[in-house]
């Protein structure tokens, strides 16, 4: 007998067991309770105000009061905000604030003020106002400030105004990010204090003599385009930085129109294509440090840039007028560092011309002074001092002879050190009155072009000193006519290389080539 099969029984697993054990219980696991809820259900969304705690210029619901005169009116402190464009109503504001402690966002919108007087009026003495980010186009005012303390503008263009881009008495008022196109002035803050800043204005044109801007500082800002019927200041203001005025023109008044006028500090600005009727001055300030003006042109008198205490760094060219004109002028201190070139004078009359008028000048340069004058042209004059100077192309074709590189006129002065090249007249010239000067260690090449009685050097006073200088290739070498001390001089290639008065005290003329023998004193001058 054959063997039985064996039988087959299948194992299950304990993983098995858990799973089935599971599926038992699985119904009471899934048995539902009592469907009605315990309590009704809660809000789930935000209200309004806290999702946007600002308030709605424009809502409709509890709007803002309006009157005869302003279409919004924000009468209550808080943050408000613009959310769509709003338009113009004729003889109306678009917004007036009159409460303190507003905040402002145009929100990108813009206020379409066709008509209208002003896109946001500030009424009464207000404090903390700010004004922001949007676009005012047209009315009679962009924005007018009232008085206060605390005023603000920021990153705003304001478009065609009728009078001015934005207007306000308040102290401590600051406008940043600003442009303002048209109107007879873009920005006035007054002088209390004030600033503007990072601002631009174009194409304004007034008729009163207004500023277009006017702020106790001024920083990083530009003005291009004004224009005015009266003598005007383009920036008028006590401190000025990083400023640029191009293009910019004052006409009448009896009065000179300025680029920059400030009672303070004026330094690293440009002036350029600039010009004024019957006066111009480009930059006038205590003291201006780096800055520039070029190309500017007046019909009347005119000075570039005027710094009563001190002119560093600066530069004058392409500078014209038709009557006395001074490049820069520091009468009262000193012009250090500066460089002036293409002084041009260009209608004939009886007023001078010069390229530095300064107390002391120090480090300067001087290229092409054009007169046209029966009154001398002059490089560098006015002053007790004049050192390490360099000085060239000096003429006058009104009167040929008067056209001098340096002259000093004042008691006890001094040129030292000093390059002098070209002039139609005297090289360096000291008159009677500059009793006690001196010319010590200076060049002076090819003076006296227009006028054979002129002299590298000229010294015309009593006690005046003249040492240790080189003068060549001109009509006179040293002319002197009064008491006056000349020793260890050489001059060279000249028509006459000394006219000596006798009552001065003159070292011995040495005109022996080869070695200089021993019996040579000290105090000689040479001849070659």
């Amino acid at each position: 007998m054959s063997p039985r099969p064996a039988r087959f029984t299948p194992r299950v697993s304990s993983l098995t067991h858990v799973l089935i054990a599971q599926l038992a219980i699985l119904p009471a696991l899934l048995a539902q309770g009592p469907l009605a809820p315990l309590n009704p259900p809660a809000p789930t969304m935000k209200a309004l105000d806290e999702i946007e705690p600002r308030i709605n210029v424009q809502r409709a619901v509890n709007p803002l009061p309006s009157d005869g005169a302003n279409q919004y009116i924000i009468n209550t402190a808080g943050s408000y905000y613009l959310s769509a464009n709003i338009g113009g109503v004729a003889s109306k504001a678009a917004i007036q604030i009159a409460a303190d402690n507003v905040t402002l966002d145009l929100g990108g919108f813009s206020i379409l003020n066709t008509g209208g007087t002003s896109g946001v009026s500030v009424v009464g003495p207000r404090n903390n106002v700010r004004i922001h980010h949007g676009i005012i186009v047209g009315g009679t005012n962009g924005i007018s400030g009232g008085s206060g303390n605390g005023f603000v503008v920021e990153d705003v263009v304001i478009d065609g105004p009728s009078a001015a881009g934005i207007s306000s008495a308040a102290r401590n008022g600051r406008v940043e990010g600003v442009t303002v196109r048209g109107g007879y002035t873009a920005i006035s803050l007054g002088f209390s204090p004030s600033l503007i800043s990072r601002c631009t204005a174009y194409n304004t044109n007034g008729s009163n003599g207004a500023a277009v801007f006017v702020a106790e500082s001024v920083f990083d800002s530009s003005v291009n385009g004004a224009t005015n019927s009266s003598a005007f200041s383009v920036i008028s203001s006590t401190n000025v930085t990083r400023c640029t005025v191009a293009s910019c023109a004052g006409s009448g008044g009896g009065t000179t129109s300025y680029a920059i006028n400030a009672t303070g500090i004026v330094s690293d600005c440009y002036v350029t294509n600039c010009s004024g009727t019957p006066g111009f001055t480009g930059i006038s300030a205590g003291s201006v440090f780096n800055s520039t003006v070029n190309s500017c042109s007046c019909t009347g008198a005119a000075t570039a840039i005027s710094g009563s205490t001190l002119v560093s760094g600066c530069t004058v060219s392409a500078f014209s007028c038709t009557g006395i004109m001074i490049a820069i002028n520091s009468v009262g201190g000193m012009a250090r560092g500066c460089t002036v070139s293409g002084v041009t004078q260009t209608a004939s009359g009886s007023q001078s011309c010069t390229a530095i008028y300064a107390l002391q000048t120090e480090d300067c340069q001087v290229n092409t002074v054009a007169g046209n004058s029966s009154a001398p042209a002059l490089g560098i004059s006015g002053g007790t001092r004049a050192a390490r100077c360099f000085v060239t192309a000096v003429t006058n074709t009104g009167t040929v002879g008067q056209a001098f590189g340096i002259a000093l006129s004042t008691t006890s002065g001094l040129v030292d050190s000093c390059t002098v090249y070209k002039t139609g007249g005297d090289g360096i010239y000291l008159d009677a009155s500059a009793t006690r000067a001196a010319v010590t260690n200076c060049v002076v090449t090819n003076s006296g072009i227009s006028n054979a009685g002129a002299g590298g050097i000229t010294a015309l006073g009593d006690f005046q000193r003249i040492d240790g200088n080189t003068i060549s290739a001109g009509k006179i070498g040293i002319l002197t006519g009064g008491k006056s001390v000349v020793v260890r001089n050489l001059v060279q290639n000249c028509v006459t290389p000394y006219s000596l008065s006798a009552t001065g005290m003159n070292g011995a003329i040495n005109v022996t080539t080869g070695i200089i023998a021993a019996t040579v004193g000290p105090w000689a001058n040479f001849q070659q």
